[in-house]
Formats: structure tokens, C-alpha cells, sequence
């Protein structure tokens, strides 16, 4: 519990060391005991846990030496850092530098960097830092349970990761950002559960997807934005339960090529409405993750987004935000059919 400071005025620390955090500031012991108070402030708090301290059983941890944090947490970007002073009673033993300490003081917040900085000031690391269970690391940090990483941060049990940073439970990742549970990813951003990925964003449950965005439970997809439950698809927008599908705008249930609200039409008819599309969304596209939502949260730095809360979103969420002249546009045609419109964005036209 959180206690007023002036119980540890006129104390002397016991010990002073490191703690690592989740990414809402809860212990992944102690019943997820937050160490925020009420208002989210952090540094400053003091803390105290009732009975005697024993480490690993009783009391309030950390460790003096910041490299044996990584015995106990992953310590990658999108967890929280501090360090800390204990006072009171202490418990510590022979195994490592973790103790248990009856008041625990939240002395100064760090950042990752500092983090990072405060550990090659204790063990004078170079090149690589915060490394933990890895092995063919080069010029990366934080990485946990990792293999094969160059250029990389904020790695959690990934392996094969070139240039990359957010990375979690993934392989196979060359220039990506804020991926959970992907594989065979290349120049990806923004996706979870994904595998088979090249130069793509905000992909949510995909698999062999080229040169995409906006995709959600889709496989085989090349120069496609806005598809849903679909496989199959060359060249099409806002597509949603279609297979064997191209050069489409606003199909359902369907397959085939010049498609328009499911109408067959020209292919000239298809460019031109295509390329209006282009012009009216301004850079707008569906999104079926929260990766660029976590971004925004955390600095719009990839490498600070805690990569295992990437989800899913439904496609009301996803098209909620579409451009009110695209819309417009969209009933202006020949071809539009409000009830497929609705199906697929939820948008009422």
C-alpha cells in the first residue's frame, strides 16, 4: 500500500537498486499490485507491504544489480523502470542480487535508455545491452529469449529480427514495428497474429499478404486495402467474405474481376473509380488493429509500443473514421448499394 512520506524521513536506506514494471505499472507478483497512485504518478510513491520480508515470498523487490531484473521480467520498451530504495527490514540471499525489503521508495522513473544506460554503467556493456537468453545479437538492446537479431530493440522471444523494434512471440521479421505473434514479416507495421508479411500495415490476422493495408482475417492478398475474411485478392478495396476476387471496389460474398458493389463492370469503369478513391481518402485506409492507437499513447516511437497488447478490431472500428466526401462519393454512384455499403464499413447510408 501506498503510505506518506514521512515515515521514511530520518531512515536510512537498507538497500538501492532497480525495478522493473508492466506497462500500467503493476508487479507480475503481489497480485498485480499497482505503483501508481491515484492520480498516475509514480516517482516520489512510497510504498510498504505488511509482515516480514522474505524474498520470493514476502516484502517488496527489486535488485541492486540492474542485470538481474532480467531474471524476472522482459525488459524491452514497453515496460515500465525505476530505480528504487528500500527501507526497514531486508531479505536477501547468495543467488542473485534481488532482495526484499519491508518499505519500498520509487526514488526516480527511467526511461528505457536510461535503463539501458544505467546497466552498461554497472557491467560496462557495449554494443549490445539488456540482453537475456540470446545468442547472434549485434548492435541491439532489450532483447529477452532472442536469437539472431541485428539492429533490433525491444525484442520478446523473437529470433531472426534485422532492423526492427516492438517485436513479440515473433520470427522471420526484417524492417517491422509493433508486430505481435508474426512471422516471415518484411517491411511490416502495426500487425498481430500475421505470418508471411511483405511491406504491409495494420494487418490483423493475416497470412501471405503483399503490399496491403487495412487487413483483417485475410490470406493471399497482393495491392489490396480494406479487406476482411478474404482470400484470394489482387488489386481491390474495402472488400469483406470474398475469395478469387481483383480489380474490385465494395464487394460481398463474391469472386471474379471489375467489380463494383458487386455490379460487373469495365475495367476503365473500375481506374476511374479507383483512382477518385485515391484522391478522396487522403491518405486514409481501414485499420483492424490498435497498433498505431498504442503508438500515438507511447510517443509515436514503434519501439516504446507494448507489442502484446496489439489486437484485432472490428470493422465498425475500423471504418468509423472514413472521410465523409469518400462517402458521399460512394452513394453518388450508379452502382451503390447501401446494403453492402453498411455490411461492410457499418456506416448507415
Amino acid at each position: 500500500m501506498i503510505i506518506d512520506r514521512k515515515e521514511i524521513e530520518g531512515l536510512e536506506p537498507v538497500a538501492e537498486g532497480y525495478k522493473v514494471f508492466n506497462n500500467d505499472w503493476t508487479a507480475n507478483y503481489g497480485n498485480n499490485y499497482c505503483y501508481a497512485d491515484e492520480y498516475g504518478n509514480v516517482e516520489g510513491t512510497v510504498h510498504k507491504q505488511e509482515g516480514f520480508p522474505e524474498k520470493c515470498k514476502n516484502g517488496l523487490h527489486f535488485c541492486e544489480n540492474p542485470l538481474d531484473c532480467f531474471r524476472y521480467y522482459p525488459v524491452v520498451q514497453w515496460n515500465k523502470f525505476a530505480k528504487v530504495r528500500g527501507y526497514g527490514h531486508i531479505s536477501r540471499d547468495d543467488r542473485d542480487t534481488k532482495v526484499a525489503v519491508e518499505i519500498l521508495e520509487i526514488a526516480k522513473v527511467l526511461s528505457f535508455n536510461d535503463f539501458l544506460n544505467e546497466i552498461k554503467e554497472y557491467s560496462k556493456i557495449s554494443d549490445g545491452s539488456g540482453i537475456n537468453y540470446g545468442y547472434g545479437i549485434w548492435y541491439s538492446s532489450g532483447i529477452s529469449n532472442g536469437s539472431g537479431v541485428n539492429h533490433g530493440s525491444g525484442i520478446n522471444y523473437g529470433c531472426g529480427i534485422n532492423d526492427s523494434s516492438g517485436i513479440s512471440d515473433s520470427s522471420g521479421v526484417n524492417h517491422g514495428y509493433g508486430i505481435n505473434l508474426g512471422y516471415g514479416i518484411n517491411y511490416g507495421c502495426g500487425i498481430s497474429d500475421g505470418c508471411g508479411i511483405s511491406c504491409v500495415l495494420d494487418i490483423n490476422n493475416g497470412s501471405g499478404i503483399s503490399h496491403s493495408y487495412g487487413v483483417s482475417n485475410g490470406s493471399g492478398i497482393n495491392c489490396g486495402s480494406g479487406i476482411e475474411n478474404s482470400y484470394g485478392i489482387y488489386k481491390c478495396k474495402y472488400i469483406k467474405n470474398c475469395k478469387g476476387l481483383s480489380v474490385s471496389v465494395m464487394c460481398l460474398n463474391t469472386s471474379g474481376q471489375n467489380r463494383v458493389f458487386n455490379k460487373k463492370v469495365k475495367e476503365s469503369r473500375f481506374e476511374e473509380i479507383n483512382k477518385k478513391i485515391e484522391d478522396l481518402r487522403d491518405g486514409w485506409y481501414p485499420r483492424f488493429t490498435n497498433a498505431l492507437d498504442l503508438r500515438k499513447e507511447n510517443g509515436e516511437l514503434w519501439e516504446n509500443v507494448p507489442a502484446p497488447k496489439i489486437s484485432g478490431i472490428s470493422n465498425i472500428e475500423a471504418y468509423k473514421d472514413m472521410p465523409k466526401e469518400l462517402i458521399e462519393y460512394f452513394k453518388s454512384l450508379p452502382e451503390f448499394d447501401a446494403e453492402i455499403f453498411k455490411e461492410i464499413t457499418g456506416i448507415e447510408a
